[in-house]
């Protein structure tokens, strides 16, 4: 009888040890998940300034290239000489 007590406990304190191995992986999890989600976050963030930039140089360059489009224009038709004379 004090055999078999003894098994069970040695059993119930091999269960209570891994069950602690279990919470603390799983606590680990959750820091990670935490963590990963913050750090999305601020790529997000990054992603949409960055964004954000590209569309005011994309503006940019298209207004560049209508200004250019036009004094090209102007240039091969003419119309830039006859004003300058």
């Amino acid at each position: 009888m004090v055999m078999k007590n003894s098994i069970i406990a040695i059993f119930i304190c091999i269960n209570i040890l891994i069950i602690g191995a279990a919470g603390v992986m799983v606590a680990g999890l959750y820091h990670d998940i935490n963590t990963l989600r913050h750090y999305n976050e601020n790529l997000r963030q990054s992603l949409a300034a960055v964004q954000q930039d590209q569309e005011a140089i994309e503006k940019d360059v298209r207004l560049i290239k209508n200004d250019s489009d036009l004094i090209f224009r102007m240039v091969v038709s003419g119309e830039y000489i006859a004003g300058e004379k």
